[in-house]
């Protein structure tokens, strides 16, 4: 956010808390920088809070939902598994489990710039041909003072604007009249 975007206060409680918040992003490196000083490497974690900006006219204020995805997809596993970094695609999958969630269309994603992502490596994150934020992975310089060692992805979304987005109407489906067998057992026996 720019400068003159900030709504600052005008008799703040600390001289490090002058501006409301623009964006979560602060908070959500806190909680990595919190977290990997305690040796925990392997992290997946959302914030949901409002954030301000000056708008010409007004002033702007709007929930925002902040996700970040940092370290190994299966920390639990064994073998080569273990070693497989979360990417793009788990964070995209995530958001798209999220829209499904509120039976909204599947996102789109398209390439995009912000100054905490990485370039090359941000979209823009459309519904229904709306902008609802950013996803991508934590710019070079950010995740270096938040001392990352795995690459940080990162998603800021307008929960209010996903709010208001209409879902699709619920639809009855018959329940099949033979259920799924998820384990089929045959035995041998003699006679």
């Amino acid at each position: 956010c720019a400068g003159d975007q900030l709504m600052r206060l005008k008799n703040p409680l600390t001289q490090d808390i002058t501006v409301l918040r623009p964006t979560l992003l602060p908070s959500l490196l806190q909680a990595i920088s919190h977290n990997l000083s305690r040796g925990v490497q392997d992290l997946r974690a959302f914030e949901l809070g409002r954030v301000f900006a000056k708008r010409p006219g007004q002033p702007e204020e709007h929930l925002e939902l902040g996700i970040i995805l940092c370290g190994h997809r299966h920390p639990e596993q064994y073998g080569a598994e273990r070693q497989v970094e979360l990417d793009f695609a788990d964070l995209r999958g995530l958001v798209e489990d999220l829209c499904e969630r509120r039976r909204l269309p599947t996102p789109e994603c398209r390439p995009a710039s912000h100054p905490a992502l990485q370039a090359g490596q941000a979209a823009e994150l459309l519904v229904g041909g709306q902008i609802l934020g950013v996803m991508g992975r934590l710019a070079e310089p950010l995740a270096r003072e938040a001392r990352l060692r795995l690459p940080l992805w990162l998603a800021l979304i307008n929960a209010d604007a996903l709010m208001a987005l209409t879902a699709k109407p619920l639809q009855f489906a018959a329940l099949p009249q033979f259920p799924a067998v998820t384990r089929d057992v045959a035995f041998l026996a003699k006679r």
